[in-house]
């Protein structure tokens, strides 16, 4: 685990998962909405609110990762997902 304990690995984890993450949450979307991918991700795109809403979204599994950092006591991996996290805030913000 101490090889897992770095900063790096944890802003690298943080930026990752909510790509993948909202990537999954617009594919769910796309099959419920039986519409192609190209234009939810349009849609998205388009819309300063949506986007707003999925950047919020795909924030949800940093957190969650955080929260597991948090109780392993793996705190400069914690660092990392914070860092990574606040990036992703304010870009939404900016959004906004």
């Amino acid at each position: 685990m101490s090889k897992l304990n770095r900063v790096y690995w944890g802003f690298l984890f943080g930026i990752v998962f909510p790509v993948l993450f909202g990537c999954m949450f617009l594919y769910v979307l796309k099959e419920r909405n039986y519409m192609n991918f190209a234009s939810v991700f349009r849609q998205v795109m388009g819309s300063g609110q949506m986007l707003f809403k999925w950047f919020i979204v795909s924030i949800t599994p940093n957190l969650f990762s955080l929260f597991v950092a948090y109780k392993k006591e793996l705190w400069r991996l914690c660092s990392g997902f914070i860092s990574a996290t606040l990036i992703y805030f304010m870009v939404a913000i900016i959004l906004m």
